[in-house]
Order: C-alpha cells, then sequence, then structure tokens
C-alpha cells in the first residue's frame, strides 16, 4: 500500500500458489489487485501448467484474464492472454515452439507486459551431429529459427502477417578446435497505416510531412 499526501491511496495484492504434480511438472495460479478506488483498478486472474511429457518433451500453457476500471472509461474493459510452448531437449535435435495471443484490452496493472493486442509465434529447431574425436570433421549442425507476429484480430480471421523473419544457421567443427559457422536471414514488415497516424517526417526546409 502506498501512500502519498493529497492523493488517493493505491492498495495493491498479490496472490501466487503453484503445486508439484509428479516428480518434473507443476500447475499454478497467479492473481493481482491494483485498486485505487471503487472504479478505478486493475485486476488479473490466471493459471499456467508446465507439464514433462515423455522425458524428452515439456509443454508449458498459461491463460490470463485483466479487468480494468477507471474515470477515463466509459465501460469496464476486459481483456486476456493465451500463451502455449512446446519443447524438445535432446542432444541430436531439439526443439522449441511458442504460440502467444494477447487482445487489446488486456492490461497488466501490476506488472510489464510489452506489445499487447497482437499474436505471435517463434520457433528453433536444431540439428546435432557428432563425428569420432579426431576425425576431419567432428561436429554438424544446421538450426531454422522462425518468427511470425500479427495483428491479434487480423489473426483469428486468417489474415497476413505484419512482421515475419526465416533464418537459417550452421556450424561445422574440424578437428583441431576449429570451428566455421554462418547464418542467412530473411525479414519481412507490412507497414499498416493505421500504426503511424499523427506521425510526421521534417523536410530539409523546416516544413513537416505526414509518414508514409
Amino acid at each position: 500500500q502506498s501512500f502519498d499526501a493529497g492523493a488517493p491511496n493505491t492498495i495493491v495484492n498479490l496472490v501466487r500458489v503453484r503445486q508439484d504434480v509428479g516428480s518434473a511438472s507443476t500447475i499454478g495460479a497467479v492473481y493481482t489487485d491494483r485498486t485505487i478506488s471503487a472504479n478505478d483498478f486493475n485486476r488479473v486472474a490466471g493459471a499456467d501448467a508446465r507439464l514433462a511429457l515423455s522425458q524428452r518433451y515439456t509443454l508449458t500453457v498459461v491463460g490470463a484474464a485483466s479487468f480494468t476500471d477507471d474515470p477515463g472509461l466509459a465501460s469496464r474493459a476486459t481483456g486476456s492472454l493465451l500463451s502455449a510452448q512446446i519443447e524438445r531437449a535432446g542432444r541430436a535435435v531439439s526443439f522449441d515452439a511458442e504460440l502467444e495471443d494477447t487482445d487489446a484490452d488486456f492490461n497488466a496493472g501490476s506488472g510489464f507486459f510489452r506489445r499487447v493486442g497482437y499474436t505471435q509465434f517463434n520457433s528453433q529447431l536444431a540439428y546435432n551431429w557428432f563425428g569420432k574425436r579426431g576425425a576431419l570433421i567432428e561436429e554438424l549442425g544446421p538450426s531454422l529459427n522462425l518468427k511470425g507476429y500479427w495483428d491479434h484480430d487480423a489473426f483469428w480471421n486468417g489474415e497476413g502477417l505484419e512482421e515475419g523473419e526465416v533464418q537459417v544457421g550452421w556450424r561445422v567443427g574440424f578437428r583441431g578446435n576449429i570451428m566455421f559457422w554462418g547464418n542467412h536471414k530473411r525479414s519481412m514488415f507490412d507497414f499498416v497505416p493505421e500504426a503511424y497516424e499523427g506521425l510526421v517526417v521534417e523536410q530539409p526546409d523546416g516544413s513537416y510531412s505526414d509518414f508514409r
């Protein structure tokens, strides 16, 4: 609870619970409450699970909802967050894929959260081959990384990417501790006109024009 002379007191509460399930899995829940007055508050409730599957795979799922009100809003705003991640650990093959989705009204008022109103996908696949010690080639490892960003509504409407990236990498290890590696990356960005409303560019003569 914070105290500021002449300003309403802000009451902040945080509750986090977690329970082990088996030897390597957990489930949990969280609740945060940041309240200034009866019509000025932010509350977030969420649940999460981390499940170990087949010793090599891990599934992590998070779901949360926010409830926000303040005198400047015409009505209370409710937003949601969903996240799912699958990972595979291994000496030869490793894999990681995550999908995270938030709508524009999701507001984590008791903590920092970036880029609400977006859906994003990240994935990494890597393979490692190990030869005999002392051989000409002792190690070989290609990899593939994918990233994609959508506006939340565009994603659920089946529309195209706003940002995307593909990266292919490789590394080769020779005897004598000599290593070569390289990467090739392609990326794209789709300029959404409404995201730049109100921005201007200064011209050489000192005048301003709309950003394009």
